[in-house]
This record gives structure tokens, C-alpha cells and sequence, in this order.
């Protein structure tokens, strides 16, 4: 079966309703801007979709770049998730530590950074979690089709079974002329839908791969937020 919701959220709001996605059986509508999501269970199936509700024995991985992956994970470890886990740069191992501290230097005890170059850690881990979240700040590229074949390779993934995918495939309906020209002149980070094609292929690829090994797939579509005076 399939279901569809609109949603409208700044980059909080995203992390937080990924999160909530591993638990929750619906989608609700925060604003009321057109963004989108789908969910979607295999047709073997006889649930409506997996949950994935907090507890010692839980596990959580986040994938991704950027700053909203780690926001993610801290999300994941505070709604009391036995694990919560994320992939990191080696070379950015000090900052993602800073980002997931508490202001005091602390972070949640069931939060776990993994450097990408600990192949062997990242391969234990997936074969203990429940749950994936994959998501990345910049808006002109999406995780590689190889990166997802690893992660979510039936031999490692033995129990996973949901995957929540923040995704840019949008129709781009309302945006003039202004968002490119800002995004050429003032900031690379500005969302002008100019690379839909990417994410239309990421969004197959996932669900190719997520589909691959049992899972439910949740797709999150989410632009940028517009201001209005």
C-alpha cells in the first residue's frame, strides 16, 4: 500500500520528523507549504508498515553529510534508542564530536560516531539495525548508488526494517527566476530544483536497494522554505 502526506518544515523540523518516521505510523502536516512524502511497504507484506518504537534493544544507523545527519542521530539517540549511529568523515571526527556534544562536552551515552574508514565497525552495526536514515545538506548531490548497495546489502542488513530518505524530487511549482539567480550569485546552497533528474534516480535507487532487503521505504521530499512578508 501506499501513502502520501504534504509537509512543509525547516531543517529541525525535517531531522526531527525522519526521526519520528522510524516510529510513527502516520505522517503529519506541520505547515501547510507543498512538500511530500511516501511510504511504502513490500507488496510480500502483510502490515501495514514497520515500526520502529524506542527501546534498549533498538538500533538506528544515519547516513549521510553535511550538518542534518548528526542532528539526526542525536534525535535518534534521545528519543531513547538502544543504539544510534553514524557514519563520519575521518578527517571531521573532532567537529561531528563537537556537534554531538550537549554544550558541555558530553553526548548521549547511546550515540556512537563510526569514522567511514572503520569498515569492519560499519558492518557489526549493520547487521544489528532496525532502522537507516539517510539525508545530506547539499542540495546538488545525493548518496552514491554504490554507497547505498554496501549499506544495504542482504548479506549484512539482517534484521533492518525501515529506511526513512530525505529527498529534493520536487516539481519546483511557484519558484521564479530570483531563486536561480540567487543560487548563482549569493549562495551555492540555494535549492533551485535544477538537478530533479538526480534525485528522481536516487529516489529509484533507494527503494531498488531498500526493497532488496525487506524493508519499508519512507521518502521525505523537502525544498526550502519561502518567506512572505
Amino acid at each position: 500500500s501506499r501513502m502520501k502526506a504534504t509537509v512543509m518544515l525547516n531543517h529541525a523540523a525535517i531531522a526531527g520528523t525522519l526521526a519520528l518516521l522510524t516510529c510513527h505510523r502516520q505522517i503529519n502536516a506541520f505547515a501547510p507549504q507543498p512538500q511530500q512524502s511516501i511510504t511504502r511497504r513490500p507488496a510480500s507484506s502483510t502490515k501495514l508498515f514497520a515500526t520502529i518504537q524506542p527501546s534498549e534493544s533498538t538500533t538506528i544507523g544515519t547516513v549521510g553529510s553535511g550538518y542534518l545527519p548528526i542532528l539526526l542521530a542525536k534525535l535518534a539517540a534521545h528519543r531513547n534508542h538502544g543504539k544510534s549511529w553514524i557514519i563520519c568523515p575521518a578527517d571531521d571526527m573532532d567537529t561531528m564530536r563537537q556537534l554531538s556534544s550537549d554544550g558541555f562536552g558530553d553526548s548521549p551515552s547511546n550515540l556512537e560516531l563510526v569514522p567511514a574508514s572503520d569498515t569492519d565497525r560499519v558492518e557489526e552495526l549493520l547487521a544489528t539495525t532496525d532502522a537507516m536514515l539517510l539525508s545530506t545538506d547539499d542540495v546538488d548531490s545525493v548518496i552514491d548508488p554504490s554507497i547505498l548497495d554496501y549499506l544495504l546489502d542482504p548479506d549484512k542488513c539482517q534484521q533492518m526494517k525501515r529506511v526513512v530518505v530525505m529527498s529534493r524530487n520536487l516539481n519546483g511549482s511557484g519558484m521564479g527566476f530570483l531563486v536561480s539567480a540567487s543560487k548563482k550569485a549569493a549562495n551555492a546552497q540555494v535549492w533551485d530544483n535544477s538537478n530533479r533528474a538526480s534525485y528522481a534516480a536516487y529516489e529509484t535507487n533507494v527503494q531498488r536497494a531498500v526493497e532488496a532487503v525487506g524493508a519499508d521505504w519512507t521518502i521525505f521530499r523537502a525544498g526550502a522554505l519561502q518567506g512572505r512578508r
